[in-house]
């Protein structure tokens, strides 16, 4: 029988079982997997956590000790991991693949209500979207490398947007406060596409 990885000390304990903090790095770097560093850390955390695993960790088995007793080969834990990761990655593939060919749809979509879908979009494909108001506010939700962007919009219980001053709300589409004229030529734009010259769509007076 193996040892939990919350009974490993280090370093006094290191030889007490037949799991070595050594080989609960390793495999957890190999199975999760994770780089060597990280996986060594949790391994430490794991050992040092004075906190009751429910879960313990044999040679050949993941056992399970709080409620019912169960017990589930490891070939068997591997093959669970397997399928969720490629579950996963195909997942991460199609949403890669939908924001890559959305960056290359329309830019700006007119919406009931007087309201216009901006996507934004790179090279790696769309990263967000605006929504336009017709009384010049607008609601932005963007992820990037470099953080996440949120403004005038919830994401409780559903996506809501905060579209400021009612009273100011005119029967007519604007991006950028800006009155569209010619969706002909407004929707020709790709979401890869800069933003609209300000020119564009603009009523004179």
């Amino acid at each position: 029988m193996g040892a939990r990885l919350d009974e490993i000390k280090e370093p006094a304990a290191r030889q007490l079982s037949e799991f070595t903090l050594e080989q609960a790095a390793k495999y957890l770097q190999e199975k999760v997997p994770m780089d060597e560093q990280t996986a060594r850390q949790e391994a430490i955390a794991f050992s040092t956590s004075p906190v009751h695993s429910d879960y313990v960790l044999t040679e050949d088995q993941l056992r399970r000790e709080s409620g019912p007793a169960s017990a589930i080969p490891l070939t068997e834990v591997d093959r669970k991991l397997n399928y969720t990761f490629r579950f996963l990655s195909g997942l991460l593939k199609a949403a890669n693949n939908m924001k890559y060919a959305l960056s290359h749809a329309k830019k700006y979509h007119k919406w009931d209500n007087y309201e216009v879908l901006e996507l934004l979009a790179d090279e790696n494909g769309v990263y967000g979207f605006n929504v336009h108001f017709s009384n010049g506010s607008k609601s932005t939700f963007s992820r990037t490398k470099d953080g996440v962007t949120q403004s005038n919009l919830r994401t409780s219980n559903g996506v809501g947007f905060m579209i400021g001053i009612i009273d100011r709300l005119e029967s007519v589409w604007k991006a950028d406060s800006i009155p569209v004229t010619d969706w002909e030529e407004f929707s020709k734009r790709k979401a890869l596409e800069p933003d609209w010259p300000t020119q564009l769509g603009r009523t004179d007076g």
